[in-house]
């Protein structure tokens, strides 16, 4: 996970939003801390450069050119004591982020679009998890007031429609891969999600047939005992799950089949792994609004 990670900024760096390139380098960096890969290293401290001068291009308003960033890098009085290149990403990463509320005049849906994000609820989620000193700046929410305009056949749609989620949403997650499942855990509880996980299918299986209550499921493929597969066909043939969203990750294209077994959204790894998390946003905000 760590090596696609890594690969992933190295060869598509420029086509994600800044924050998603700062989100995938720390986790590229966490799965590889490890790594004793004589370059690894290396290849990180060059990502994190490039990031570095794209977020000060951005933040200057002008491109930084490559031979000015390594003559900078090279200046042998810069002093690298009490450095700390993650703490640096995150300066850079909350001045952006205060520069765009303040573009969007404290529009939380302006300021994501402004940094590229897809979905505003990802931005949502970095702001109450990384940078709460910044929630202050945002417009606070405010609930749209009742159309006084009542077409016909909806004077029974404000009774029908799903409250508003009072608690996190609860994510099984069954991945047999122990690296791989405890970095996709803590992101996801990031988000706010509470993660109940299980490393077999069969183990999957029992709390499936039990009463508890998940509002997603997130099964890899290749798994001890009972594939991702027959757990999402098992899944369909409970009552209790038949409407909860499954979210299923594997190595192999095997998007037809997830899909026939009941998989709502299906994501290849590597490639998809960023995708995680605004997947699973949209699958529990169109739940809601059911």
């Amino acid at each position: 996970a760590g090596q696609a990670a890594l690969a992933a900024l190295e060869e598509l760096r420029e086509q994600f939003a800044l924050a998603e390139v700062v989100a995938l380098y720390e986790r590229a960096a966490d799965w590889l801390a490890q790594s004793q890969h004589p370059g690894i290293r290396e290849r990180l401290i060059q990502c994190a450069c490039a990031a570095l001068r794209r977020l000060n291009a951005s933040r200057n308003d002008a491109p930084v050119s490559a031979s000015a960033a390594m003559a900078e890098g090279a200046d042998a009085a810069f002093d690298w004591q009490g450095f700390c290149l993650k703490d640096e990403v995150l300066q850079h990463e909350r001045q952006l982020i205060e520069r765009a509320l303040q573009d969007a005049d404290g529009s939380v849906t302006r300021a994501a679009q402004l940094l590229g994000f897809k979905h505003h609820q990802t931005f949502i989620a970095l702001l109450n998890n990384r940078h709460r000193s910044l929630l202050a700046a945002r417009t606070p929410a405010v609930s749209r007031k009742r159309s006084i305009i009542r077409m016909r056949g909806t004077h029974h749609v404000a009774h029908s429609r799903a409250p508003v989620r009072m608690r996190p949403a609860t994510i099984l997650y069954v991945e047999d891969d122990s690296m791989v499942r405890a970095t996709l855990k803590e992101t996801l509880e990031l988000e706010g999600w509470q993660i109940e996980e299980c490393a077999d299918g069969t183990s999957a299986l029992q709390k499936l047939e039990s009463r508890d209550r998940y509002d997603l499921l997130l099964f890899d493929h290749t798994l001890p005992g009972i594939t991702g597969l027959e757990l999402a066909r098992r899944a369909r043939n409970f009552p209790h799950r038949r409407a909860t969203p499954i979210v299923m990750l594997s190595a192999e294209d095997m998007d037809g089949e997830a899909r026939r077994a009941g998989v709502d959204k299906f994501l290849q790894k590597p490639r998809d792994l960023l995708s995680v998390v605004d997947t699973i946003t949209r699958l529990l905000d169109t739940l809601e609004e059911v």
